[in-house]
């Protein structure tokens, strides 16, 4: 049983895996083709959510049982293909939920207090002017949450800690399922006309593909504060930056764009219109499960997934 490991994860996964008898071969951010050249040895793969798994791979993929995937969303592969060659895809749902819902809360808390535009002006300007930075509380504003599982649910818990309310549109929840999650249910249309700050937590799929587009922000309230802490495909980043642009939205964060996923190891540049629009913006590079509680716990989902899955001792 051969394993291959293609991210940076868990030490817990290599180490548990050779410990139940499993040859594990690490080769982090190998590229597509790489991939392609030796896929055909291995009865595993292990990933996060580079690079997209296509079709051309798992055709390469000779031997390969299981896909598991060190994150949520699975999206960037082929399921239809996986499924074709009866390849098994596992995630690990709940390794990150907290990891990514306590950055959720540090973007809102940025942006509305403007603190790296204002340690930008400290370090880089030397001006030291606390009135260039009015900012706002949390406490009494609205937060929209879309898509309210399991990260969504735990941001409405962090941020009724801070005094927010919170509302969230979810179509596959009732009104009462929503409401033990700590919000109030509304349609899409009026979680953005009514929320101060929104905030995205769903999975990829075709339905949602550019779910926030120039109509969706033209909706929003003046001054708005957005964040997209799921996936890039959801939301049109022209119109994101027409938002910052034109001074409808009061801010933005990301921990993920549109062209994330791609195969950077040719040395290709990362493009968001977004980037450079002017505004309140913050980024970070899809880190919201990088914490060392988040490894850990995925550490020990994926090995006993794998486990139970290939029968190892």
């Amino acid at each position: 049983m051969k394993a291959l490991i293609i991210d940076n994860v868990s030490p817990l996964i290599p180490e548990g895996l050779k410990a139940r008898g499993v040859e594990v071969h690490i080769e982090v951010m190998p590229g597509t083709e790489r991939i392609k050249e030796i896929i055909g040895e291995y009865d595993v793969l292990i990933m996060r959510v580079v690079p997209p798994i296509g079709r051309d791979i798992l055709d390469c993929a000779d031997k390969l049982k299981i896909i598991a995937v060190c994150s949520v969303g699975t999206e960037h592969i082929d399921h239809e293909a996986a499924k074709e060659k009866g390849i098994t895809i596992m995630n690990a749902a709940s390794g990150s939920t907290n990891g990514v819902a306590e950055l959720t809360m540090c973007k809102l808390l940025e942006l509305n207090r403007h603190t790296v535009r204002a340690q930008r002006e400290v370090v880089e300007d030397g001006i030291w002017e606390k009135n260039h930075f009015k900012g706002h509380e949390l406490k009494g504003q609205t937060l929209g949450i879309i898509g309210i599982g399991r990260i969504g649910s735990r941001v409405a818990e962090l941020a009724s800690a801070f005094g927010m309310k919170i509302i969230a549109c979810d179509p596959y929840l009732t009104k009462e399922e929503i409401a033990a999650r700590g919000a109030e249910k509304k349609e899409l249309n009026e979680l953005l006309a009514e929320a101060d700050c929104i905030s995205m937590h769903l999975p990829l799929t075709p339905e949602s593909v550019n779910m926030i587009s120039y109509e969706q922000i033209d909706r929003m309230k003046p001054g708005a504060v957005f964040i997209n802490m799921s996936r890039g495909g959801h939301v049109d980043e022209e119109a994101l930056a027409y938002g910052l642009k034109s001074g409808k939205l009061g801010g933005v964060g990301m921990d993920v764009i549109k062209d994330e996923v791609g195969d950077l190891t040719g040395g290709d540049k990362l493009y968001s219109p977004v980037f450079h629009a002017g505004g309140e913006f913050v980024v970070s590079p899809h880190i919201g499960a990088v914490t060392a509680e988040a490894q850990t716990k995925i550490g020990h989902i994926i090995v006993d997934q794998l486990s139970e899955a290939l029968h190892l001792n």
